[in-house]
């Protein structure tokens, strides 16, 4: 053999590094909007009190939209309480409506 370098074997030898690099880390403000309204759905889908199904949610540089139908004005609050308590919403417009006519009945379904 003349000349070549023999590549590095044992303790010598470094594993090739990731070129992928993606920040999970992502700060206050910098969230995006579709972010945050993927943040804000998560979140209601999780609670049992109040229509993730039924609620619109938009969000424009910060700003969340809520939009639907509520079934009495303290789900309408919450839903509002939600939104706003997510990092990084600047503000929250309040569009839902209440009707409480709009209730389900029990084993009708939706």
């Amino acid at each position: 053999m003349t000349g070549a370098a023999l590549p590095a074997f044992g303790a010598e030898a470094q594993a090739p590094r990731a070129v992928n690099e993606v920040s999970a880390a992502v700060q206050g403000r910098e969230r995006g909007d579709g972010w945050l309204e993927l943040k804000i759905r998560g979140l209601l889908l999780l609670r049992s009190d109040v229509s993730a199904r039924g609620t619109g949610v938009t969000v424009e540089d910060g700003v969340v939209t809520l939009t639907g139908v509520a079934h009495t004005e303290a789900q309408r609050e919450l839903v509002e309480a939600i939104a706003r308590n997510v990092e990084g919403v600047r503000g929250v417009r309040n569009e839902i409506r209440v009707d409480a006519s709009a209730v389900p009945k029990e084993g009708g379904g939706e």
